[in-house]
């Protein structure tokens, strides 16, 4: 599960809790849900895949799931990436 420090809920929409991303993160959150492998994201980026997999790891707990799919779905759900 995400550490519930990681929500911060907004005063106007008390519904939605809004996930702070850094542009590093959000990078890499927009190539997971492209469908992106690690070694691939590490090409792209200019990274090591152990780097990759390091925050591809933490954007799922931050986002309280387990994998790939479940990410993207969290992702488009909370429309992240927009």
């Amino acid at each position: 599960m995400a550490p519930l420090q990681n929500y911060r809920t907004s005063k106007k929409h008390d519904k939605a809790p809004t996930i702070k991303l850094t542009k590093r993160q959000k990078e890499i959150l927009a190539l997971v849900t492209t469908g992106y492998s690690n070694q691939a994201i590490a090409e792209e980026l200019a990274l090591a895949e152990s780097t990759v997999k390091v925050h591809v790891s933490a954007l799922y707990e931050l986002l309280g799931v387990e994998n790939r799919a479940a990410c993207t779905n969290r992702t488009l759900t909370l429309k992240l990436l927009d």
